[in-house]
């Protein structure tokens, strides 16, 4: 098997920096950065050692948003490299929210898990929550080093502690069962569950039979929302099991629409799938509040690693 090496050039992973600044220099060159360790206008440096990463975390200054993508699902170098500029960034920026483009109910579980929240007797157990497929693309080896480490860390860090989420849309069934579970869950809301699991129970889980059929459950997954958000104002703000059954609800009447929509038009429900994304990622910040800071994991697609010159792959 060829060994992938990976080599710096402007930005390692395609990373961005998006700096909370009116003025895009601001972003680009961030206040308080070591002109030492400015990133060449031109020329790679192969990766040796995590010290390596010094420049990166020098030209990042003060991001709130830091992008993380790779080219790949599930390559080992880059979810490595990839997972130690996490740990520096959580270490030395005080980054406190990963969100990676994966489920959200499992993604929560391993949350749980890295906060203490959840029994789970390994990462790799807590892990086994993603089961869709590509399985692999998070329940990896990588990704269990870095969920341990995670949870050790948060270990001293009281109540800020860090955070993980999924961003992505396509866990109807799963986000509906998961508010059901919801321990504050009034009788609107589960009532407003189960009509919406009745209603989708014909396709037996088969995105593409419900997405093919003249039926719509979008009705039903919509009153889902609107008790959960119901039950939400009547609980105190900030409420953790709330945000996380609002979540799951707006996954599900998003990943419905995302099913709906990819039959017709292709480009139409990786605009909805996007979106989403997006809305995930401002809703973490807000809900963290004014010391939020986010790191993203994002598969960037090959035709868009080809497009752009900060990629460079010798397979040797």
């Amino acid at each position: 098997m060829k060994k992938i090496q990976i080599y710096l050039l402007v930005f390692i992973f395609n990373i961005i920096a998006a700096a909370c600044s009116s003025k895009v220099e601001d972003a680009i060159n961030p206040a308080g950065t070591n002109a030492a360790l400015t990133l060449p206008q031109t020329g790679i440096t192969a990766l040796q050692s995590e010290k390596d990463l010094d420049v990166l975390l020098n030209q990042i200054g003060n991001a709130q948003y830091v992008l993380l993508g790779e080219a790949s699902h599930g390559t080992a170098e880059f979810y490595t490299w990839r997972a130690a500029i996490t740990r520096r960034l959580i270490q030395e920026k005080g980054f406190n929210l990963v969100a990676v483009e994966g489920d959200w109910p499992a993604a929560y579980e391993v949350n749980r898990y890295i906060r203490g929240d959840q029994n789970a007797p390994s990462a790799t157990a807590a892990l086994q929550s993603f089961q869709r497929w590509p399985t692999w693309m998070w329940a990896n080896q990588e990704i269990a080093d870095l969920t341990e480490w995670l949870r050790q860390y948060n270990q001293g860090q009281g109540s800020n502690k860090i955070g993980f989420y999924g961003l992505d849309v396509y866990s109807l069934w799963e986000s509906l069962e998961a508010i059901s579970k919801f321990k504050e869950a009034d009788a609107a809301t589960l009532a407003a569950v189960r009509n919406a699991q009745t209603c989708l129970a014909p396709y037996n889980r088969d995105e593409q039979a419900y997405a093919l059929a003249s039926n719509s459950c979008a009705e039903a997954i919509g009153e889902v929302l609107q008790a959960v958000q119901h039950r939400m104002s009547q609980l105190p703000a900030a409420h953790e099991d709330a945000f996380n059954a609002e979540q799951n609800a707006l996954v599900a009447v998003n990943g419905e629409r995302y099913y709906r929509a990819m039959v017709g038009s292709s480009a139409g429900s990786w605009n909805i799938r996007d979106r989403h994304m997006m809305e995930t990622i401002n809703r973490l910040v807000a809900h963290q509040g004014s010391n939020a800071k986010i790191i993203v994991w994002r598969i960037i697609p090959t035709w868009a690693m080809l497009a752009t010159p900060i990629w460079l792959l010798t397979a040797k």
